[in-house]
């Protein structure tokens, strides 16, 4: 049975290659170990990714959940976990 939740809490990402590395949640630090982006906007021929599906782990490694990242760019807002399911 998996636990399901929608915090909708911003979040700080640092990005590495392009992809989303690491971030703070629930004073844990997560670790990502995949990463696929799920939603593009398309502005002037540009392409911005603007949701992601990630797995990651808390770098002990005690705890492994999967996160939906979203960002609203044409507000300006930051990243945010939309929501959390732990396996």
């Amino acid at each position: 049975m998996s636990l399901v939740f929608a915090p909708h809490e911003p979040v700080n990402v640092i990005f590495g290659g392009g992809l989303p590395a690491r971030f703070v949640f629930q004073n844990e630090r997560w670790v990502v170990t995949s990463a696929q982006a799920d939603g593009i906007d398309w502005i002037a021929g540009e392409s911005r990714v603007i949701s992601w599906v990630i797995r990651a782990q808390i770098e002990d490694g005690s705890d492994a959940a999967t996160f939906e990242l979203v960002r609203n760019f044409s507000i300006g807002s930051g990243w945010m976990i939309d929501s959390v399911s732990f396996a």
